[in-house]
C-alpha cells in the first residue's frame, strides 16, 4: 500500500510478520507489532506462553481482542514492574533471548531503526 498524507503527516503501512511459532502460537491471524511480541515471547518462554494461552482459553466470558489479551498478559506476568509505559519500550529489550526474537522479526518489515529510536538507542 503506497503511503499517503493525513493532516500533513505522511502515513506509512508497515507489513509485519510474526513468524511460525509451530504450536506455540494461539494468536490470531492478523500480522500486527503485538502480535510480534507475542511469538517473541511464545519462543522463547515456551512454558510461560502455554501457561498465558491455556488461561486465556479457559477463562469464563473472556472478552476483547485475543492478541492484547495475551500481550497484557505476558506484561503482567513477567514484566508488570515498569508498568505498562516500560513493558514494549525497554523491559522486553532487556530479557536478551526474547530481544534477539523481537528483531529477527522486525528485520524483513525494516522496523529496527524504529526500535532502536523507542529503547532511546
Amino acid at each position: 500500500m503506497p503511503p499517503w498524507t493525513h493532516c500533513g503527516i505522511t502515513i506509512e503501512v508497515v507489513p509485519m510478520q510474526a513468524g511460525d511459532c509451530g504450536d506455540l502460537c494461539d494468536l490470531p491471524d492478523r500480522e500486527n507489532l503485538e502480535r510480534v511480541d507475542c511469538a517473541a515471547f511464545a519462543r522463547t518462554h515456551p512454558l510461560r506462553h502455554r501457561a498465558v494461552a491455556a488461561w486465556l482459553r479457559d477463562r469464563p466470558e473472556p472478552a476483547g481482542k485475543p492478541a492484547k489479551a495475551m500481550n497484557w498478559s505476558i506484561m503482567a506476568s513477567w514484566f508488570a514492574d515498569g508498568g505498562c509505559a516500560e513493558f514494549l519500550r525497554h523491559a522486553v529489550w532487556r530479557d536478551q533471548a526474547m530481544c534477539g526474537q523481537l528483531r529477527t522479526g522486525l528485520m524483513p518489515s525494516g522496523l529496527a531503526a524504529v526500535e532502536a529510536r523507542l529503547r532511546g538507542a
